[in-house]
C-alpha cells in the first residue's frame, strides 16, 4: 500500500499562485510583444527583442515550476530560494537598466519593500514544518 501523501499547506498553496501569477504575466508580456512589435519598435530606445525573449524565459520556467510546487516536488522545493532570487535580481535589473521613462523610478522604495515582503513571506512558507513534510524534506 503506497503511503499517504501529506496535504499541501495553505501557504505553499498561496505560493504556488504566486510564482503561476508571474509565469502568466510574463506569458502576456510575450504575447503582447509580438502583437505590438512594430509600435515597441518605435517607442522603445531598445530592441522589443529582450521584451520577447525575457517574457519567454520566464513563461517557460514558471509554469513548471509552479506546477512542480503545487505537486510538491522535493526539486522544486530546493530550487524555491534561488528562483526568488534570481526573479528578483531579473526585476530590479528590468527596472533599473531599462527605464523607459524618468517617473518608473519614483515608487522604487514601495517595490523594493514589497520585494522584500514577499521574499520574507515565501521564504518563511517554505520552512514552515508542514510544507517541509509536504515537500519531503523531513519527516513527521
Amino acid at each position: 500500500m503506497k503511503p499517504s501523501r501529506p496535504r499541501r499547506p495553505f501557504g505553499v498553496s498561496l505560493f504556488a499562485l504566486l510564482v503561476l501569477i508571474l509565469a502568466v504575466l510574463n506569458l502576456l508580456r510575450l504575447i503582447q510583444t509580438i502583437q505590438k512589435w512594430d509600435l515597441l519598435t518605435a517607442i522603445l530606445p531598445f530592441s522589443p527583442i529582450y521584451l520577447l525573449l525575457s517574457g519567454l524565459l520566464w513563461a517557460v520556467v514558471g509554469f513548471p515550476f509552479a506546477w512542480g510546487i503545487w505537486r510538491g516536488w522535493h526539486s522544486a522545493y530546493q530550487l524555491s530560494a534561488v528562483f526568488l532570487v534570481v526573479y528578483s535580481l531579473y526585476l530590479w535589473a528590468d527596472r533599473l537598466l531599462l527605464p523607459v521613462y524618468p517617473e518608473r523610478l519614483d515608487n522604487w522604495l514601495f517595490v523594493a519593500a514589497l520585494n522584500i515582503l514577499i521574499l520574507a513571506w515565501s521564504l518563511w512558507v517554505l520552512t514552515r514544518p508542514k510544507a517541509m513534510v509536504f515537500f519531503g524534506e523531513k519527516n513527521e
